[in-house]
């Protein structure tokens, strides 16, 4: 009972109405304290006196880019990034696709794809938490569809938290929870979800921050897309750029999006964080990128903050099975799940030589400068037609990272 609540936290709740959409009410208390005995057990309380955010990141599934590009397709996939068919042949090697919102997949519609690009035969190894295989959203299918096209023959879970936290956000530390409370799960990660860091508490982001570093140092690769709204300027802020968050983590790997293997897609989300600083490991890129005078008036963004995205891949027309009927999607939601199969097979091909698996790659994706990588030079991610972009160029960029991955070559470069 909501009695309880306020005699523990001294609190007094009302429900409050938006004024602009009259279906959402929320109860919440503009004050809570908590027992002093507790505070320094305590990292942070949700739900108590944050209110939802209505700007919070959304996925584009439209296909509306159907017609300008290219049909993107597992053998399209296969042979712009010298994977050449590679199979992971290792018993221990693993990844896991991340599902929240209340998107589900269906295996039918998995088997159906695997089929149609003659990609080896392989079900979902595992579900934990919720899963709907009547009512398939777009999202999940797709993750689940192109992890497999890449990361051929790797066993594959799938996380599923259905609840919302901080409003109608993500609940990112049950699923890290799970994962780190579980010895056995997977070596690779894909989450093609993300809110701006404005919207998230800042204790709420430090503690999620504790989880992202204990997966790297345990061997695990956590990989985020950058999402879709490109540098996503406010009209209402003089059009300061608005920063994607987990995408601005340090202690992740985010992949934003190309139209072709020269050119980011516009969209493409990326820029700098505003909470947390330039890691060490990125420093060199970005001193160099900022000095290069292709970068918009640092009035608009903060230069000394963590940058992504750290690479990219294909994220438009992306062909999937859904109801049993295919479908085009785009989005860095899309790329996600592509690189994360791609860092499977990297991690196939260490474990085959009794190494360790990759764990947290972007100290290593950073210390090869560019090696390895396709390199992204042309295009921008201004996203809205009103807002700044940051132009893609040689080497690392706001717009694209270290461009898009040559398996061929990485395959050898990340060996010990």
């Amino acid at each position: 009972p909501v009695s309880v609540a306020e005699n523990l936290f001294s609190a007094e709740f009302y429900q409050y109405k938006h004024i602009e959409d009259a279906r959402m009410i929320v109860t919440r208390s503009k004050t809570y304290t908590l027992p002093h005995h507790l505070i320094e057990h305590v990292d942070f309380v949700a739900g108590m006196s944050d209110f939802p955010a209505q700007n919070s990141h959304k996925k584009n599934f439209s296909g509306n880019l159907k017609g300008i590009y290219n049909d993107t397709t597992p053998d399209v996939i296969d042979k712009a990034y010298n994977i050449s068919g590679y199979v992971s042949k290792n018993s221990k090697n693993s990844q896991a696709i991340a599902g929240f919102l209340e998107q589900y997949f269906s295996p039918d519609d998995l088997k159906s794809f695997q089929t149609q690009y003659n990609i080896p035969l392989k079900p979902i190894v595992k579900v934990i938490g919720k899963n709907e295989p009547g009512d398939p959203g777009m999202e999940a299918s797709l993750d689940v569809q192109y992890i497999s096209s890449t990361g051929r023959n790797v066993d594959t879970w799938f996380v599923s938290v259905a609840k919302n936290a901080n409003g109608k956000q993500e609940d990112f530390m049950t699923w890290l929870l799970e994962l780190i409370n579980n010895t056995d799960s997977p070596w690779v990660h894909s989450v093609s979800y993300g809110d701006y860091e404005k919207t998230i508490d800042p204790k709420y982001m430090e503690r999620v921050e504790q989880e992202f570093m204990k997966l790297g140092v345990s061997g695990r690769t956590v990989i985020f897309a950058s999402g879709d709204d490109g540098t996503s300027c406010s009209l209402t802020h003089g059009g300061k750029f608005e920063p994607m968050w987990p995408a601005s983590s340090p202690y992740v790997t985010t992949v934003g999006g190309t139209v072709s293997m020269t050119e980011c897609w516009d969209h493409s989300g990326g820029g700098f964080s505003n909470v947390y600083q330039t890691p060490a490991y990125q420093k060199h890129a970005l001193e160099t990128y900022l000095k290069s005078g292709l970068a918009p008036d640092d009035k608009y963004f903060n230069k000394s903050g963590r940058a992504y995205p750290d690479l990219s891949v294909f994220a438009v027309n992306f062909d999937i099975v859904i109801f049993g009927i295919p479908w085009p999607v785009d989005g860095t939601s899309c790329a996600a799940p592509t690189t994360a199969g791609i860092i499977s097979l990297l991690n196939d091909v260490r474990l085959n030589k009794g190494q360790s698996t990759l764990g947290f790659i972007n100290p290593k994706l950073y210390e090869l400068a560019g090696k390895g990588m396709f390199d992204i030079t042309k295009g921008s991610n201004h996203g809205r037609i009103w807002c700044k972009g940051f132009s893609a160029t040689n080497g690392w960029d706001p717009a694209s990272g270290w461009g898009s991955p040559n398996f061929g070559l990485l395959k050898s470069l990340v060996l010990d």
